[in-house]
């Protein structure tokens, strides 16, 4: 059974994907698709509480989804953990830590496409898995990636998918992250711990250039996909169904690289004549290039239905 469809009440204020608290003002409709937990192919499972010291529900959807039916039960919720409560506001997003903080280098960074695909960066001491391949898959857009993984990591629960399985935890435009179950039986995680995967491969794969794809695979019987997403396809296709070079985000190459000069500038350097670039430049005719596979949210629409009292109570 598929995720089913309905429509529910939204701040006008309130935009889609944005796990934030916002005033609410005049009243609009949006659609939002309510997923059904015991379906296994409509996005990924998320377990939680809405309310402080409430009890824990199930939903299931994309983040920008459960976000959206979290917020239209709890328009008071505060997000507790991951990014936000680090950095305060969606503002800091782009703000990134020096990954040559980091003192210990990762040393079984694998990458299949060949050095021009992929850059060894450093990662922490602690940190829990077993493997991070880079250009696995076809390239997702940077800022995106970086955004959504911002959002993800700011919400509080368990993110997870059904055993032997794949489930698009986000998508936006033509990027996407992916959660993958390699267990018998379902697995969840802090939705923030499968954050930090995410932010190892944009600190490691590709690094400060517009578009790259990842793979983390966890200890603990899960893996971490991020790049290439068709908004369009059903939540459940696999990451390694977009094959490297397939979609519409150029390959990234590692000999293009982003420093940072003695006065704090960003300044663009490559071999090929495309020196001094300005960013901004190159995410506009970026975008340009990224009119297809876009995300499928439908235009405000007029009249909806009463919040239904369905979601199931779980743990």
């Amino acid at each position: 059974m598929r995720a089913r469809q309905i429509l529910l009440a939204l701040p006008a204020n309130l935009s889609v994907g944005d796990c934030l608290p916002s005033q609410p003002s005049t009243l609009e409709t949006k659609t939002v698709k309510l997923g059904d937990p015991h379906d296994d192919s409509g996005g990924i499972l998320w377990r939680g509480s809405i309310f402080p010291g409430g009890p824990k529900v199930k939903l299931q959807g994309s983040v920008h989804e459960i976000c959206d039916q979290i917020y239209i039960r709890n328009p008071d919720f505060q997000p507790l953990t991951g990014y936000f409560k680090k950095h305060g506001t969606t503002n800091n997003v782009s703000k990134r830590e020096d990954p040559w903080e980091w003192d210990n280098t990762l040393t079984n960074v694998q990458g299949i496409a060949g050095p021009d695909h992929f850059y060894q960066g450093h990662i922490p001491a602690n940190w829990k898995y077993n493997s991070l391949k880079c250009a696995p898959m076809a390239m997702g857009y940077m800022p995106d990636i970086r955004r959504n993984s911002a959002i993800l990591s700011s919400l509080p629960g368990k993110c997870g998918a059904p055993a032997n399985s794949c489930r698009r935890m986000m998508c936006e435009q033509t990027t996407a992250l992916y959660f993958c179950n390699d267990l018998d039986t379902q697995l969840d995680v802090d939705c923030s711990e499968a954050a930090e995967y995410v932010k190892q491969i944009w600190d490691n794969c590709c690094m400060r250039q517009m578009t790259t794809s990842g793979l983390t695979r966890s200890k603990e019987g899960f893996s971490i996909w991020v790049g290439y997403g068709n908004c369009n396809h059903d939540a459940d296709v696999p990451p390694w169904e977009y094959k490297i070079g397939e979609g519409n985000n150029k390959m990234c190459k590692a000999p293009m690289s982003l420093f940072m000069d003695a006065k704090s500038k960003w300044i663009i350097t490559a071999p090929g004549g495309i020196k001094g670039r300005n960013p901004a430049e190159e995410d506009r005719l970026h975008r340009e290039r990224r009119e297809r596979d876009r995300n499928p949210f439908g235009l405000p629409q007029k009249t909806g239905i009463p919040l239904p009292g369905d979601v199931d109570h779980c743990c």
